[in-house]
């Protein structure tokens, strides 16, 4: 708490506002191989929105590109690091990065892949839902990207929608109490010795996400 009142009070209102601004990592890449940050664009863009945020892989929804299928814990961790000197150069405070890790870290190769929510729920095992939130935010803290757009809580409604599987299903006290368990597994403070895990879930998809008319 010390160190945000610190950081507030150092910050300018159009530095307050840049807070809210989150840019696709698409828009700081450098062009051609290898995949890299553009120094240039980074800093432009600190210093013209203040950014807060960013989000997403390179790698989504695209296939292999510049000969990889995404980047390990120790590309990402890189990568982070060099936004987050930049920032601090621009007098920004840390900026925070997101990424959809719905089912494990799935964006950081070589970290463990879970069952899409649909397989988890059909377990009716919370502890097993908490130890699958606890393994994507250790995962996530390894690559530096602790801030995880999950669990899912839309409750299914329509079969023919096309993301039924990523939803814990269509009974709403299951979707709650799996998505509960994944959230405190994703939040635990470990104890002494542990492996950092403790990252910030996100829950999502509340408003007629998942309620399609016709699928």
């Amino acid at each position: 708490m010390a160190a945000a009142t610190l950081w507030l009070s150092r910050m300018s209102a159009a530095d307050k506002i840049g807070q809210m601004t989150q840019l696709d990592i698409s828009m700081v890449l450098a062009d051609g191989c290898p995949l890299r940050i553009d120094d240039a664009k980074l800093r432009r863009q600190l210093r013209v929105h203040r950014l807060g945020s960013l989000l997403n892989s390179p790698f989504s929804g695209t296939e292999p590109r510049c000969g990889s299928s995404g980047w390990n814990a120790s590309e990402w961790r890189a990568t982070v690091e060099h936004v987050q000197a930049a920032a601090a150069d621009e007098g920004l405070p840390p900026l925070i990065y997101g990424i959809d890790s719905v089912h494990g870290a799935s964006y950081c190769r070589g970290a463990t892949l879970l069952p899409q929510q649909l397989g988890l729920a059909a377990s009716f095992d919370e502890s097993l839902a908490a130890a699958s939130g606890w393994i994507t935010g250790k995962d996530s803290r390894a690559a530096a990207t602790p801030w995880m757009f999950a669990p899912i809580l839309g409750v299914a409604s329509h079969p023919l929608w096309p993301r039924v599987y990523e939803t814990f299903g269509e009974d709403p006290l299951l979707v709650a109490r799996m998505g509960a368990a994944v959230v405190e597994g994703m939040q635990r403070r470990g104890g002494e010795g542990e492996i950092p895990a403790r990252a910030a879930a996100c829950m999502k998809h509340f408003v007629a996400y998942s309620a399609p008319r016709n699928g």
